[in-house]
């Protein structure tokens, strides 16, 4: 709520800031805590260093929002951002029955495992902000809250879902990371795209191609232009076990319930 996402921003300008904390051992214990919040937005954009860069652009400001309150407290910055984005890529599987995600960090000692336990996927009347001066018409969608690559040269952005639409906007080029918010119930190879937090346009869908990250739910600030619009959409929801091995072999084990949101990323529910 808006609560959580105020506390979490004072954590976080505390995190930048040492001078502002009384201990850094005290601003480590907060920032476990935050990180665990429900959107985690603005956490995630500290945990990500060169390597993971391209990774945690695709997954989004929110990659924070992916991991547990009390596992959170126990791993570090790195250790953090391995669990959010194993469990971004558990999200983002089309399949249920996945094998679990494993991965370990030789310096820290920390093992993981993250395995999604159950999905469904039900009807719903949800709320989404668009862009009306761009987005002439909203169908039904299924959700989809991913991040995917152009694969085409150029590819167009227009109004509807369809080649009779106007383009809207400028053309997207081939390898700009674009935010796919659903694909068209009635028009499957047409995709609504998301620009800043809110539907800008349609794409066809084979000028795509995912990365394979969902996209966490971020507190960015959605553009003032933007009118919030009621669609029809088929929302997925998920169970994801987080198991994490820590280096003095003891261990945790959370399970969080994540469900898409009208924009199709993903939050705790």
């Amino acid at each position: 709520g808006v609560h959580m996402r105020k506390s979490l921003g004072v954590v976080v300008g505390c995190t930048i800031a040492l001078a502002g904390c009384q201990t850094l051992e005290q601003t480590k214990e907060n920032f476990g805590t935050a990180i665990g919040a429900v959107t985690g937005g603005a956490a995630g954009a500290l945990l990500c260093g060169k390597k993971y860069k391209l990774a945690c652009g695709l997954v989004g400001a929110g990659i924070g929002g992916f991991i547990g309150n009390r596992i959170g407290k126990r791993l570090d910055d790195a250790d953090k951002r391995q669990l959010a984005l194993e469990t971004s890529q558990a999200l983002a599987s089309s399949s249920p029955s996945a094998a679990p995600r494993v991965w370990s960090n030789p310096k820290t000692g920390v093992k993981g495992k993250v395995t999604v336990k159950d999905a469904s996927t039900k009807s719903v009347q949800t709320s989404i902000p668009v862009l009306k001066d761009r987005v002439k018409v909203t169908p039904a969608l299924d959700l989809v809250g991913e991040t995917y690559k152009v694969s085409s040269s150029a590819l167009n952005v227009r109004g509807g879902p369809g080649t009779d639409y106007h383009p809207v906007g400028t053309k997207l080029t081939r390898g700009q990371d674009v935010h796919v918010v659903g694909r068209v119930q009635s028009k499957p190879d047409w995709m609504l795209i998301a620009q800043n937090g809110a539907g800008s346009g349609y794409v066809f869908a084979k000028g795509l191609r995912s990365t394979g990250y969902a996209v966490a739910q971020s507190d960015q600030k959605v553009p003032a232009a933007a009118e919030t619009v009621q669609i029809a959409a088929k929302q997925q929801c998920k169970t994801v076990e987080q198991e994490v091995t820590y280096a003095d072999n003891t261990s945790d084990t959370e399970s969080v319930r994540m469900c898409q949101q009208g924009d199709g990323s993903w939050s705790i529910s």
